[in-house]
């Protein structure tokens, strides 16, 4: 394991950039990175590119995207604490008036409770966005608020690091998605920091009153993908998607053989690109953890099926389906009903990673 001083500097640029215009947003750029680093390959060039910029310090989703979900997680905190301060002065105007030596003229009078009175912070512009601590899509240098910024710096950093370790960890670091594991392991930190839901969903804590399993399914209030998010449609996308995504992998691997398995990125890449129209609040499916499952699932068993390319791309179907099954399991765990971001995609591609490299080495 090696940590490399000048990539952890720029990993706090990497963190702030995803805090800036946005987790989402940052990753959308990653998507785009990722297809320019696979055309850099297919034109005989080198890895450098996608290494560096699209999965490196710069836009890597264990800098950027992780520097953007811990810092609008600390600004819906901040936000909380506010309204509520705002809420308890509000509770019992005559207390307040008493404690002041107001008169009963003055209780009606609109009192201003701001940022800056409550907590010690710069005023936000008028026209700022209310944010929430899961969202992601909010570009944050519109709050005006440094120290939200600064979270997203730490976390980039933190970000770099953690991956470095992971990647260090002997049989595990080679057999996961090294990036996507980091991810998770910054966003369940970021939910302990600065959540207040804790985890996972509490018995009876649903407008419904639900307990038990039943406590995990979603409702209008709490809940990720709604147009995906039930077994037949998540299988339907798992598997054509899935598709789509293996059949990619295969032939440009074989038609451009300087790419060769990193060509299961550029599905992974056009996935990821295509958030934008989910930015844009179009209802659009999200699939970057069944593109990049079934890559790893196809270029990992194109060999051991001795090049047959209807195998190797049944196999992707395979991941993409597994991919779409633990994203919406992961959503229902961790994401819907908490008040911070802990992504589903990113939480489904490492164990699906793992499960394929595994019953690729079986079958090898």
């Amino acid at each position: 394991m090696t940590f490399d001083a000048l990539m952890l500097l720029l990993a706090a640029g990497g963190g702030f950039l995803g805090a800036a215009i946005g987790g989402l947003n940052a990753f959308i750029f990653t998507g785009l990175a990722v297809l320019l680093g696979n055309a850099i390959l297919m034109a005989g060039g080198s890895a450098g590119f996608l290494n560096t910029v699209a999965f490196g310090p710069f836009l890597g989703p264990h800098v950027a995207f992780v520097g953007g979900v811990a810092a609008v997680a600390y600004a819906g905190r901040k936000a909380a604490r506010v309204a509520e301060r705002a809420a308890d002065l509000a509770v019992a105007p005559a207390a307040v008036a008493a404690m002041s030596g107001a008169g009963t003229a003055d209780l009606d009078r609109p009192r201003d409770v701001s940022v800056v009175d409550l907590e010690n912070a710069g005023p936000a512009p008028d026209d700022a966005p209310i944010v929430g601590g899961k969202d992601i899509g909010v570009p944050l240098i519109s709050l005006e608020q440094w120290d939200v910024l600064l979270v997203g710096v730490v976390a980039g950093m933190l970000g770099y690091c953690v991956n470095q370790v992971v990647a260090a960890i002997g049989w595990f670091g080679t057999h996961t998605d090294t990036i996507a594991f980091t991810v998770i392991v910054m966003a369940i930190a970021t939910r302990l920091l600065f959540g207040r839901t804790g985890l996972f969903p509490k018995s009876g804590s649903r407008p419904d009153g639900a307990s038990g399993w039943g406590r995990f399914a979603p409702y209008d209030e709490a809940r990720w993908i709604k147009y995906h998010e039930r077994f037949v449609p998540a299988t339907m996308l798992g598997a054509f998607v899935g598709l789509f995504a293996a059949g990619i992998t295969v032939l440009l691997s074989t038609a451009y053989p300087d790419l060769g398995a990193t060509a299961k990125t550029f599905a992974f890449g056009l996935s990821a690109l295509s958030l934008i129209f989910l930015g844009l609040g179009v209802s659009f499916p999200v699939t970057h953890h069944i593109t990049l499952p079934a890559g790893v699932a196809a270029a990992a068993f194109l060999p051991i099926v001795h090049g047959n390319h209807t195998a190797a791309i049944l196999i992707g179907v395979l991941g993409g389906i597994l991919g779409a099954w633990l994203g919406e399991l992961f959503a229902r765990l961790w994401y819907n009903q908490g008040d911070t971001h802990i992504d589903p995609p990113a939480a489904a591609i490492w164990p699906a990673t793992t499960i394929i490299l595994v019953a690729a080495a079986l079958f090898s």
